[in-house]
């Protein structure tokens, strides 16, 4: 039996998070393609966002785990490497637990773990009950990354402030079933390297969990896909590469 991790990989499919649209994401799109060794690039617009703004958001993370299994066959494609970061990392995370057979890699950037990390459930919770929606997506960003954005995309993220308020109770209420860790597609776990401790902490214990290396990528923190879109494309497209088959050594016949 072929080993997972050596079969095809039919596309990348990017996934965003909460408040930062599938617009945020045309910067790693970018970076991906035939030229790193990426023949077809996805990107699942959450209910809520981008074409289907319209339509109410997800009530739990399953429900988008369903969309992208609808993406993938309405575009032919049977296993795909899924990556995203924040909440999008969250349904990379769960496609993997949930629907492993659809999935050869999923790249999960600091993604929602649940009671993994009560710690880290109580912030979230915190900002976005002290703060709304715009508290919640200028805490996940962080101070360097918010005023680092331009006029134009903090207007948009700003605006979206009722929609996060709707969008993030799933992935708080999200736990993952990481009782299925054996049966798990393979994972590939990023954390950025100004993200604080407790991310990074997060990100060694999940990769203990579900036997994936754990990479820092350099000069972003929580929303790599703004901070170091080439650096986390890069990270994508290792992912996407098939793993080197393993080779035998002849017995001696002496």
């Amino acid at each position: 039996m072929s080993d997972a991790r050596s079969l095809p990989t039919d596309a990348v499919v990017l996934v965003h998070g909460v408040g930062f649209g599938p617009d945020t994401l045309a910067p790693v799109a970018a970076f991906l393609g035939p030229a790193a060794g990426v023949e077809r690039v996805l990107v699942l617009e959450r209910r809520g966002y981008g074409a289907r703004a319209a339509a109410v958001p997800a009530a739990t993370v399953g429900e988008h785990v369903d969309d992208l299994v609808e993406l993938l066959d309405a575009h032919g494609v049977d296993r795909a490497v899924v990556a995203g970061t924040s909440g999008g990392a969250t349904v990379a995370l769960a496609a993997a637990l949930l629907a492993p057979g659809r999935v050869a890699r999923a790249v999960v950037h600091e993604p929602a773990v649940g009671t993994l990390s009560p710690d880290l459930r109580r912030l979230v919770r915190g900002a976005l009950q002290d703060g709304g929606g715009l508290g919640l997506v200028r805490a996940l960003a962080g101070a360097t990354t918010w005023e680092a954005l331009d006029e134009e995309r903090r207007a948009a993220v700003s605006a979206r402030a009722a929609l996060v308020e709707r969008d993030a109770p799933a992935f708080l209420a999200w736990e993952p079933p990481l009782g299925r860790t054996l049966l798990a597609a393979p994972v590939v776990c990023t954390v950025g390297d100004r993200s604080p401790p407790l991310r990074h902490d997060i990100a060694r214990r999940l990769g203990h969990l579900l036997d994936a290396p754990v990479e820092v990528l350099p000069d972003c923190g929580h929303l790599a896909q703004l901070d170091a879109p080439a650096t986390f494309a890069a990270a994508v497209a290792r992912a996407a590469q098939p793993a080197p088959t393993p080779t035998s050594t002849p017995r001696s016949t002496a």
